[in-house]
């Protein structure tokens, strides 16, 4: 029996410039029966100093790691120190809505058969404004397990900031894949959809996704990109052949292609 209904994992490196408000919209949530796990990666920032003053809050757990470890590791290791029935995640620049946990936990917990879930989401800049783009954040109506199948031989349908997910999976499926420095969410959505049902709940975006324009950022998107091609070519090769198509083929291939650019292999595999 879980006392704690959800354990939110966000892990941080260097995060300063986002973190207060990205917490702030965990603990303004209007569902309660909740933990925020923390894992401070190394920060050498103000990180640390920001993550001092919610020390005292008896629904926060941070953990501090003494060498850079990585995103995935990090939220392995936060999945490990979580008790919750259900685990959510959010990155340490994201935001969500105050009502994103309960309508969420309200679908999952009434439909049984669902396993993951996702929620609609909107683009942020630096400032909070909202870019308009288009994808996933424009869908209005729910996205079933059977589509989401299919859409995972494309690209990866969710947010990562969106998803909660029952942890009874983790018995059957693992936790993320550490060989995975990045696309690690795209490879876990594979895994769980190859056994489980989810879902992406539509309507009013309840998650805003941070997306910064700097050097950094870039790189790493290109290097995210290789890794979530080689995801899809996973989902391809193990899915049921009804959800693989020509247009899942060429999906991948435009991935690939638009991987092959000045420099980018040597920076995908450091």
């Amino acid at each position: 029996m879980h006392d704690i209904l959800v354990s939110v994992i966000m892990a941080v490196h260097n995060g300063e410039v986002f973190l207060t408000e990205s917490i702030e919209s965990v603990l303004n949530q209007s569902h309660k029966n909740l933990e925020l796990i923390i894992i401070d990666d190394a920060s050498t920032d103000n990180t640390h100093h920001i993550l001092n003053d919610y020390k005292k809050r008896s629904n926060i757990k941070i953990f501090y790691n003494l060498n850079n470890i990585g995103l995935t590791k990090s939220l392995n290791k936060g999945i490990e120190s979580s008790a919750g029935k259900y685990i959510a995640r959010i990155d340490a620049d994201d935001v969500w809505l105050p009502q994103k946990l309960e309508l969420q936990l309200k679908y999952l917990v009434s439909r049984p058969g669902i396993f993951l879930s996702g929620t609609n989401f909107l683009f942020i800049d630096e400032v909070g404004e909202i870019i308009q783009r288009t994808g996933t954040s424009e869908l209005s109506e729910l996205i079933t397990p059977d589509l989401i199948k299919r859409l995972l031989t494309r690209y990866n349908p969710f947010c990562h900031s969106s998803i909660v997910f029952d942890r009874a999976i983790l018995s059957l499926i693992g936790r993320y894949n550490e060989r995975y420095k990045y696309g690690q969410d795209y490879e876990f959505w594979v895994r769980i959809n190859l056994k489980f049902d989810s879902v992406i709940i539509g309507g009013e975006p309840l998650v805003y996704k941070r997306i910064t324009e700097n050097i950094i950022g870039i790189k790493r998107r290109r290097i995210q990109s290789w890794y979530g091609f080689k995801a899809a070519c996973k989902a391809i090769l193990k899915y049921e052949k009804k959800y693989v198509t020509a247009g899942s083929y060429l999906s991948c291939l435009k991935k690939l292609f638009r991987a092959f650019t000045p420099n980018f292999l040597a920076n995908a595999f450091k």
